[in-house]
């Protein structure tokens, strides 16, 4: 099922999704994921200038590994370039109580690692997504927040 926000992307390469040992997710961690890829694809398009990109999906009863890499035209990952898309994908991943790996440079790509928990910690009264808006509840607007447990590289 293709999500109306690709629709607007006109990428002409193409994606590769593999997965390996992927284990069941609760449906707050399997929604961050799905917006997760998303946000990383929608980099990739606008972005990257690469003509394909793989999508991985490994992990174990405790924990899901989600990894979205490109071969464009990369970045310096220790800068902070943080538009929308690496925001999102960082906010996201905190919220569920992930880890987040950004490896990038100009000229290499970039990989984005997301390691995530099977079960979110997040109560059900906190909804990780207000699914009507798309705004994350309960917590300050991303650019006031640095105390994810994310980190690049």
């Amino acid at each position: 099922m293709r999500d109306s926000n690709f629709q607007n992307y006109s990428f002409g390469g193409e994606y590769l999704f593999s997965e390996n040992a992927v284990p069941p997710v609760s449906s707050d961690v399997g929604l961050c994921v799905f917006r997760i890829v998303q946000a990383a694809l929608g980099n990739v398009v606008k972005h990257s200038r690469a003509s394909s990109a793989q999508v991985m999906l490994t992990g174990d009863r405790h924990a899901l590994v989600v990894t979205v890499q490109d071969g464009g035209v990369g970045f310096v990952a220790d800068q902070r370039v943080e538009g929308l898309g690496l925001v999102s994908i960082r906010e996201r991943v905190r919220l569920i109580g992930g880890e987040l790996k950004v490896r990038s440079a100009p000229g290499q790509g970039t990989v984005i690692e997301a390691r995530v928990p099977v079960k979110s910690g997040v109560p059900a009264s906190n909804s990780v997504v207000n699914r009507s808006s798309y705004r994350f509840d309960n917590s300050p607007p991303p650019f006031l927040s640095d105390t994810s447990r994310t980190a690049p590289g």
